[in-house]
């Protein structure tokens, strides 16, 4: 029985586990959670970036797929920058 609990356990550990492949990763697109009642385009309309909503992705829980439409050049030079500003 310890034997078969020991490979169960080393199987486990030895096998990569992945939390995102990078073939699934969508730029410029990000899933949130709103809360109840809360219309996506409303939404989207009042965030200071501009995004739009994509998809629902469940309507249970007003979870929605949202889009980056303007600016995506700006964003990206000051997040490259952002990361050389950071103190060490």
């Amino acid at each position: 029985m310890k034997g078969i609990v020991f490979i169960i356990i080393a199987v486990i550990f030895t096998c990569p586990l992945y939390a995102q492949n990078s073939d699934t990763y969508v730029e410029n697109e990000f899933i949130i959670w709103l809360e109840p009642g809360v219309d996506a385009a409303k939404f989207a309309v009042n965030s200071d970036e501009g995004i739009v909503p994509k998809r629902l992705l469940s309507k249970r829980l007003n979870i929605w797929l949202f889009e980056i439409t303007d600016k995506i050049e700006q964003r990206n030079i000051k997040m490259s920058n952002r990361s050389f500003s950071q103190p060490d």
